[in-house]
């Protein structure tokens, strides 16, 4: 009786988080209402002149976010963030004179802080982008810097995050389907799966992305060299990250070519799987 309760609870509440993920990933309502939170977000800012100019930034990061409920995510977190700003400049300091109060309270004086407010929030989100993309300005137009997204203990924390949490839904989702029985597990695998794989699609297209960054960094054209997936031994995992980070090349033996060979490693993941390039093994045509 208690295994039905909590079949029927899974359901009904899978079914609907399932339906709207994935309504909103395989159409145009996610990306419509990224943009419309970020016009907004834009126009809270209080000056017309800057706010198309944030808007049209916005818009451009929106678009290198991969996923559409993602850049939903992306959208609502810039609102967030311009609205906490917001709120932060507006908030009277602690411990303000009476003179000072006075003095601001009197409609010349927030005439003229007006402006000056509007340029406290355009330097304060400018210095924030900045640091969040590593971009840079050219007059006033934005270049987000695509080879860098935050420092590289942020970059690690955000690939162990993606990996523990796609971890964690895909042992809900099997928990769920293996106590289900008959027309409902049916139901509940045939949504798990896909769901499963757009939430892992961001994932995975950030891991390529790195690699194929490294590998232009490294001088290494795909032409030349394959890509492989080799297991790493479980006491070298740490040595070959450290000598990744200080910009060395490591090289490991491959057991795939009986051990005799060795390749180098461009990336390592989580899991101690390490990932390799070899030279491409070039056909010779046979001569007429």
């Amino acid at each position: 009786m208690g295994g039905r309760v909590v079949n029927d609870a899974l359901t009904n509440l899978l079914i609907p988080t399932a339906l709207s993920m994935i309504i909103g990933e395989c159409t145009e309502v996610s990306p419509w209402l990224a943009r419309l939170v970020l016009r907004l977000a834009a126009r809270r800012l209080g000056n017309p002149e800057a706010a198309e100019r944030y808007e049209a930034e916005w818009i451009a990061l929106l678009d290198e976010r991969p996923g559409k409920l993602l850049k939903l995510f992306f959208a609502t977190w810039i609102a967030l963030r311009s609205s906490w700003t917001l709120r932060a400049i507006h908030r009277s300091p602690a411990g303000s004179s009476d003179a000072s109060s006075a003095t601001a309270g009197s409609p010349d004086a927030r005439g003229e802080q007006r402006p000056r407010r509007g340029q406290w929030v355009r330097a304060y989100l400018r210095e924030s982008q900045i640091r969040r993309s590593g971009g840079y300005y050219r007059g006033d137009r934005y270049y987000p810097d695509r080879r860098r997204w935050g420092s590289a203990a942020a970059r690690r924390r955000r690939r162990r995050n993606s990996a523990l949490g796609l971890c964690g839904i895909l042992a809900w989702m099997l928990g769920g389907a293996a106590q289900a029985t008959g027309i409902t597990g049916v139901v509940v695998i045939g949504i798990a799966m896909p769901l499963l794989i757009s939430l892992a699609y961001p994932f995975s297209t950030r891991t390529l992305s790195r690699l194929d960054s490294r590998m232009a960094a490294a001088s290494l054209r795909r032409e030349d060299w394959s890509l492989g997936v080799v297991r790493v031994p479980t006491g070298d995992i740490r040595m070959i990250r450290r000598t990744l980070a200080q910009g060395g090349r490591p090289h490991i033996a491959d057991t795939k070519q009986g051990g005799d060979q060795f390749v180098r490693v461009v990336d390592i993941t989580l899991g101690g799987l390490a990932f390799v390039v070899r030279p491409r093994r070039r056909r010779l045509r046979p001569r007429r």
